[in-house]
């Protein structure tokens, strides 16, 4: 009986080990592994600030300051925005509009060492070298005799006979340095440069304007005398449309106008230099009259085209 009892409770004992040894699939003994941390999207990289257009300034900063552009070291190329049109360079006696422009500020040297700072709108439409930290050469010996030795060569004669009579700084208005040639084009910017005035040995004046590089010069003609209004018949189509024209203008009859003087005039632009603040005039020569017109006692300067088709007073 107690043998009994004994192989019960032995078996009993085996069948509870086997159960704790059975074998258990392999997806139950994969550990469970954490789901991984989100990943983080990566900021799209900021856009690349414009590019500066480094070396169309530097052939505007070479063209306004007479210095090739190879010449011409980089030292800044800065966006800013200009309070006004003026880039920053207000000149005097001009008006500008009133509006944020954005634009450039360009600093260069060149192989002097002198400091070119040119500003710019954004597009390089409108230029000026607003400061530059150069070395006065209008009146140094090696400039001066520069000029000389090629206004020689222009009118074929010896340097020896031509004389400096004046050195004079300038900002000329646009790049013709203040001698538009008929039927020519030039840029509207500031154009510093130099006027020397030579002699020869019969007391001839010449009139010689350069940039700053001496070498880029322009004998500059005197005007031709006018004409004598006599030589010009009142009643040609110019005088009668500005009669015309002043009629309308000041509300009088043909008959209360005199015709002065008539006198033949090449006009420096399109406006017959009558420019006005915010009016755009091309620069180019326009062949027309001046036409003296006057009522009671007082005068009128009517400037016209050839044709007479446009009319304009100088205020």
């Amino acid at each position: 009986m107690k043998l009994s009892w004994a192989l019960l409770i032995l078996s009993l004992l085996l069948s509870a080990c086997a159960g704790a040894g059975r074998a258990v699939p392999a997806e139950e003994l994969t550990p469970t592994v954490p789901a991984a941390a989100p990943q983080l999207e990566t900021p799209e990289s900021l856009p690349e600030s414009e590019a500066a257009p480094v070396a169309e300034a530097a052939e505007l900063a070479a063209e306004q300051a007479g210095v090739p552009a190879a010449d011409l070291t980089l030292v800044e190329a800065e966006a800013v925005e200009w309070p006004d049109a003026s880039l920053g360079c207000p000149q005097p006696g001009t008006m500008y509009a009133t509006v944020i422009t954005p634009g450039w500020r360009f600093t260069f040297t060149d192989k002097e060492g002198n400091t070119v700072t040119l500003h710019t709108d954004r597009d390089l439409q409108a230029a000026v070298v607003c400061q530059q930290q150069a070395k006065q050469r209008a009146t140094s010996t090696t400039a001066a005799d520069q000029v000389r030795d090629l206004l020689a060569a222009e009118l074929d004669v010896s340097s020896e006979t031509l004389t400096l009579v004046s050195a004079n700084e300038m900002e000329w208005a646009d790049a013709s340095l203040g001698c538009p040639k008929p039927d020519m084009m030039y840029a509207q910017v500031i154009t510093p440069g130099y006027q020397y005035i030579f002699a020869d040995q019969s007391g001839k004046e010449y009139d010689v304007r350069t940039r700053r590089d001496p070498t880029s010069f322009v004998l500059c003609e005197p005007a031709a005398p006018e004409p004598p209004s006599s030589m010009l018949p009142p009643t040609n189509a110019a005088t009668q449309r500005a009669i015309e024209w002043l009629m309308q203008r000041e509300g009088v009859t043909k008959e209360q106008i005199t015709v002065v003087q008539v006198t033949q005039k090449d006009w420096p632009d399109s406006c017959f230099g009558c420019k006005e603040p915010g009016v755009y005039c091309l620069t180019v020569i326009v062949p027309g009259y001046r036409v003296i017109l006057q009522i009671g006692e007082t005068q009128y300067e009517v400037r016209t085209d050839r044709e007479g088709k446009n009319c304009a007073i100088c205020k």
